[in-house]
């Protein structure tokens, strides 16, 4: 992913200025920096959440493979890119199984149920939650 001159507004308040950023394929990466400092925007444009915020002007270009994600299907975009977010936002009604589980069974990345307990439980502990949760998925 390609970030080329970033800049992102909301109403008068410029939040980013001329962001240029390289992230190579297949890579976690973090963003960190004081509060304020636009890292939460910045996720927001790489994932189009951007623009859920009608009064946001997004100028510059986010390309994934060579392509703008602006042109991209959304729904793919985000089936392509993947955020975490420090403070985890469950969905209020499913259980937290259910909700580790949910990517796995809307994409068909699992055959069975046993499968779909080990990907769940390995996704856990990889986020070393496994030893907290394990009693009240």
């Amino acid at each position: 992913m390609v970030i080329k001159n970033l800049k992102v507004a909301f109403g008068s308040a410029e939040i980013l200025r001329g962001v240029n950023l390289e992230i190579p394929p297949n890579t976690i990466t973090a963003l960190m920096g004081p509060s304020g400092s636009g890292k939460s925007t910045i996720l927001r444009v790489l994932n189009r959440l951007i623009e859920l915020y009608p009064e946001a002007r997004v100028r510059g270009d986010v390309l994934l493979d060579g392509q703008s994600i602006f042109k991209m299907d959304v729904i793919e975009l985000r089936k392509r890119v993947q955020m975490i977010f420090q403070i985890p936002n469950p969905i209020p009604n499913l259980s937290i199984f259910e909700n580790v589980a949910l990517g796995l069974k809307l994409n068909r990345l699992v055959n069975n149920k046993k499968e779909l307990f080990q990907r769940v439980k390995e996704a856990l502990e990889k986020a070393q939650l496994w030893e907290e949760v394990k009693d009240r998925l």
